[in-house]
């Protein structure tokens, strides 16, 4: 959400200030650079109540913040995000998500690495905490997304509704290869019946080819004999299955080692496909 001018300011109703850095425990360098590259006057914004809210939507940077109804059975909440790999800061991440449960954070964006020579530098993306790799987003023919923002997702479909959100995203742009010919991304969060969230990839090559996709946790996980991953510990816990009717997949898992250790969980398929479709669903758990 880098330099996103914040409209809504002008029409809150609540005339309360909030001390921006109150709560955030940064180093100098990191308040320089927010005051430097922020276009929102930080010392300006306002409290609003937004506890009714089920969702927050961002559309000039493509970001959906979900959350359940007040009378939800469980707490869930998740996020999903488009825009461009040329932002500030920026990480490769286009069609990234994160669910939460309660008060955790189970499938994750890592999020920064410990700052060194190599982040400001040409080098920057060999760290897997910033490229794609350390995201739950494709990997397509063994290839990452790349940067700058000509890697732009593409709004194909926003459905917002008291039961259910729906964001459709293009990502070809995020990938420079010659094969590809459609890739796409939907994000769906339902409040109702069995409340959770499915994020089904689409993708067309010109000829049979790779395709892979990923979660990202610091949580346990365990998986399971039907093929399914509990993700989480006690009465707190996801459970996950990724399936596709186009072919069989491969599961994967390894720790990102660098400054922050989380696990990456992939699905591969077995085969090379031409035209393919592969569903995560993520739902409430049990042990």
């Amino acid at each position: 959400m880098n330099n996103r001018i914040d409209s809504s300011r002008s029409e809150r109703t609540t005339e309360q200030p909030i001390d921006s850095f109150e709560n955030i425990h940064f180093q100098f360098a990191d308040q320089l650079l927010l005051i430097l590259f922020h276009q929102v006057d930080v010392t300006r914004a306002f409290e609003g109540d937004f506890s009714n809210a089920v969702r927050d939507w961002f559309d000039d940077v493509q970001f959906l913040i979900c959350r359940p109804k007040n009378s939800s059975a469980h707490a869930m909440a998740a996020t999903f995000k488009g825009g461009h790999n040329g932002v500030n800061h920026n990480h490769n991440d286009l069609g990234t998500f994160t669910v939460l449960l309660g008060d955790e954070e189970l499938l994750t964006d890592p999020g920064a690495e410990v700052y060194t020579n190599r982040t400001f530098s040409k080098d920057r993306y060999d760290g897997q905490l910033l490229n794609s790799f350390g995201h739950p987003v494709p990997v397509v023919v063994g290839q990452l997304q790349k940067p700058g923002e000509d890697a732009e997702s593409v709004l194909l479909e926003a459905r917002f509704g008291e039961e259910e959100d729906k964001i459709v995203l293009d990502l070809k742009p995020a990938y420079e290869l010659a094969t590809l010919e459609v890739l796409t991304r939907s994000f769906l969060f339902q409040r109702s019946g069995q409340m959770g969230v499915t994020v089904k990839d689409r993708v067309v090559y010109s000829e049979p080819e790779s395709f892979e996709t990923a979660l990202i946790t610091y949580a346990k996980w365990e998986a399971c004999e039907d093929g399914s991953i509990l993700i989480g510990d006690g009465n707190n816990m996801l459970k996950v299955t990724v399936a596709s009717g186009d072919g069989e997949l491969d599961f994967a898992h390894c720790v990102i080692e660098e400054s922050s250790k989380p696990t990456r969980l992939s699905w591969r398929f077995r085969q090379s496909v031409k035209e393919a479709e592969l569903t995560i669903r993520i739902v409430v758990g049990t042990a």
